[in-house]
């Protein structure tokens, strides 16, 4: 096998590893999760780490992505000193946070202004820090080519997540839930800075204004584009609390959890992928390398995608507590989104290749303009089904967006292939949908299969 699929191939494997554990182990857990908590404080929680997100991003200006991708091909001491300079500007903002977060509950609760940010606001902070720390250190793990630290790191903080919330839930209920996910960063952390041997790149006089500068160069532009992926993942959720309910967002946050299967087998790919990418980025059969590879991945999501719709009902029964049993109405849309959001994703390979991270917020403003504008339309008239199709025309847009940026470096792209893949996967979960019968879907999996074989990367 030709060296660069099968450095691609154990790469893969070792992220795999953790990352199927971890979401094994919190698949596990769910049908606790959903016992424990009410929808409501499951829409609660869902909230507090959808404002999380966009707030890590712009406090840590992405840095996270940086000390991955800039350090990559640099020498052991000048490692040091962007590892050092990162943690230098991450104890900095934390200490600006604190100060900033502490004015902003003053004067709003001075203004009686009451809200699940204001009220839960240093849950979010102490969610935001810890976490932040945990990707920091786990993504210098993939500059320093520590792969299998870097996948048990991903056990390790899923496994020590469910831990302390089985001890902490049911004694504390939702802040139990939270104590849970800082405590377990904190502990992957530790696990990571240990383990993977970063903390002999910390050097206590290591600050570099032009390194750390480097690292920013590359980070900022990402702040936009997380912004934009916030208005496409995350504002959804102000505007169902505000039209439809607490109980509403836990029922979508539950429903996607299961799609999420399918953002796991894209990222652990991606997380593989952005290390071929950079090693093969520039070279003759670039082109038909990157091709290959997306095609059979997009095969993989494809045939996942009906399975899991397929079985929504079952899926639900099992995982989720009683009260969460709607949600299994929402998985056909969302399925489809997810597939569109992890293909858009592995499209932006090229652009973590070539060190152009502009393409990411350019593709991002697209599908975060279509999500605020069609979750605004459609919410009031469809409901919890509006939310889901608004995700779904937002990462259509990004898809198209990322393939003009893209197309350049994508000489040879079959486009007719992912629409032929994308109608069998419409017509197979719309016939899933009203066929209550796991020997007709069977026969349908093997008809999809059949039909679409899939083109595997082989050596060139």
């Amino acid at each position: 096998m030709n060296s660069k699929y099968q450095k691609l191939g154990i790469n893969t494997l070792l992220i795999f590893g953790g990352k199927a554990g971890g979401a094994l182990v919190t698949l596990l857990m769910l049908p606790l999760y959903t016992h424990w908590l009410s929808p409501e404080e499951y829409g609660t929680y869902d909230l507090i780490l959808t404002y999380t997100s966009v707030l890590t991003s712009l406090v840590t200006c992405c840095i996270a992505d940086a000390i991955f991708v800039v350090p990559k091909k640099a020498s052991d001491e000048e490692k040091k000193v962007y590892y050092s300079s990162g943690i230098y500007f991450l104890l900095s903002t934390s200490i600006f946070s604190l100060l900033f977060f502490y004015i902003f509950q003053a004067v709003a609760l001075n203004n009686d202004a009451h809200s699940i940010f204001v009220d839960y606001i240093w849950f979010i902070l102490a969610v935001m820090l810890s976490s932040y720390v945990q990707t920091f250190t786990q993504s210098f793990n993939l500059c320093i080519e520590k792969i299998k630290v870097y996948s048990s790191t991903g056990i390790v903080l899923t496994f020590f997540t469910a831990l302390y919330a089985f001890l902490f839930i049911p004694k504390w209920g939702l802040t139990g839930y939270i104590y849970s996910i800082v405590t377990a960063n904190l502990t992957a952390t530790l696990y990571s800075f240990i383990f993977s041997g970063s903390y002999r790149y910390c050097k206590f006089n290591g600050y570099n204004k032009v390194f750390l500068n480097r690292l920013l160069a590359y980070g900022i532009p990402l702040i936009p584009n997380s912004v934009m992926w916030w208005l496409v993942n995350g504002i959804n959720r102000p505007v169902m609390e505000t039209t439809l309910g607490l109980y509403s967002i836990g029922l979508f946050a539950v429903a996607s959890k299961f799609p999420g299967v399918l953002t796991l087998l894209s990222t652990v790919f991606s997380n593989a992928w952005g290390v071929s990418l950079i090693d093969e980025y520039g070279k003759k059969d670039f082109s038909r390398f990157f091709n290959k590879s997306l095609k059979f991945v997009f095969f993989i999501l494809i045939v996942g995608g009906c399975i899991l719709v397929s079985l929504s009902k079952v899926i639900i029964s099992i995982f989720a507590d009683s009260q969460y049993y709607e949600a299994w109405r929402l998985l056909p849309v969302l399925v489809l989104g997810v597939i569109f959001q992890s293909f858009s994703g592995l499209i932006g390979g090229i652009f973590m290749a070539k060190k152009q991270s502009k393409y990411f917020f350019y593709s991002s403003i697209w599908g975060g303009l279509s999500s605020l504008l069609f979750t605004i339309l459609f919410v009031p008239i469809l409901g919890l089904q509006g939310v889901g199709l608004a995700l779904l025309i937002s990462f259509i847009v990004m898809t198209v967006a990322r393939l003009k940026y893209a197309w350049n470096d994508m000489q040879g792209f079959e486009i007719t292939y992912y629409i032929k893949m994308i109608l069998l996967y419409i017509g197979v979960s719309m016939a899933c949908l009203f066929i209550d019968n796991h020997f007709m879907q069977l026969l349908l999996y093997l008809s999809l299969i059949h039909i679409s074989e899939p083109t595997r990367p082989e050596p060139i």
